[in-house]
């Protein structure tokens, strides 16, 4: 017809051309010369006409074009990358909170700028921003005294074991590098020499913070309690011969003959510890790992 033609797309392979595909512009239309396009790639299309300018016989032409997205705002960002297409001074918000991060320049509330923060959005699923302890367990990976749980959580919920603390521990008063010496497996009958935290547990034995849970054991598995804790943290802050002032009976729950009562107030006169509410500490409770977050951050300054 006098209004039809061709347009062939072929690849090079090796030493051969392979055609592609073929567009027709069919149209039917008077002097209507595009037919229906080719895409060549995401944002590129080729469309054939049976003829150029000249219009002379078994002339024709492809023309290529390439998409120019819209960027309403001018900013250099398209709107179809731009979380704010008419706002030229914004184009990213990283925690969805409807503020860009031009204005909200701490989007996890941590303390470190997005510009610094390698995570942002915060470094555990199970501890987003404005979950308890936040902040003092981003606080305590940055440090480098831990990487979570394991797939990319960090389990706050759970108890925290003597063997885990005695880690937590030695990183604290020591670095996140620190590497105590190989375990003997002679200092504890309950933990042998390739036991999981074997040589943390034995270099805190060393440094005089533990003597273990009696009988020549450690209990390794057994959970830590909140009084246990607060003799831990002091001992690692101030070295084995601390020796804590005379309690006064800052906590309803804790009287004044409990056997770690001067260690636990301590800890509460240091900013370390409010207790658990109430007026209370509940001394005996287990120590979880956000609580361990703070109990840490706060006695090292991490």
């Amino acid at each position: 017809g006098d209004a039809s033609g061709s347009a062939y797309v072929f690849v090079r392979d090796g030493t051969s051309w392979v055609q592609q595909d073929k567009l027709l512009a069919n149209d039917g239309e008077s002097q209507e010369f595009f037919g229906n396009p080719v895409a060549l790639s995401g944002d590129v299309a080729v469309f054939g006409i049976p003829n150029d300018n000249d219009l002379g016989e078994g002339s024709g032409s492809a023309y290529v074009f390439e998409l120019i997205e819209t960027d309403s705002d001018g900013d250099g960002v398209p709107d179809s990358e731009d979380a704010f297409p008419n706002d030229p001074t914004e184009w990213v918000d990283t925690d969805g909170d409807g503020t860009g991060n031009n204005a909200d320049l701490d989007d996890d509330g941590d303390g470190v700028p997005d510009t610094e923060d390698a995570y942002p959005l915060g470094q555990f699923a199970d501890a987003p921003s404005g979950s308890f302890a936040f902040s003092f367990i981003e606080a305590l990976a940055r440090a480098g005294i831990t990487s979570g749980c394991g797939n990319g959580n960090y389990c706050p919920s759970a108890p925290v074991t003597r063997a885990q603390m005695a880690v937590f521990l030695e990183r604290g008063m020591n670095g996140s590098n620190f590497s105590p010496p190989a375990a003997t497996g002679n200092v504890f009958m309950d933990v042998g020499a390739q036991d999981f935290a074997a040589s943390f547990i034995e270099q805190l034995y060393s440094d005089g913070i533990t003597a273990g849970c009696g009988n020549s054991n450690y209990c390794p598995d057994a959970d830590v309690t909140r009084d246990q804790m607060a003799v831990f943290l002091l001992r690692a802050k101030y070295g084995a011969g601390h020796s804590p002032p005379a309690p006064t009976g800052v906590f309803g729950d804790v009287d004044l003959g409990y056997w770690a009562a001067a260690w636990i107030e301590q800890l509460a006169a240091e900013g370390i510890t409010a207790g658990c509410g109430g007026g209370n500490y509940c001394p005996e409770a287990q120590v979880t790992r956000d609580q361990m977050a703070v109990f840490l951050v706060r006695t090292f300054g991490l």
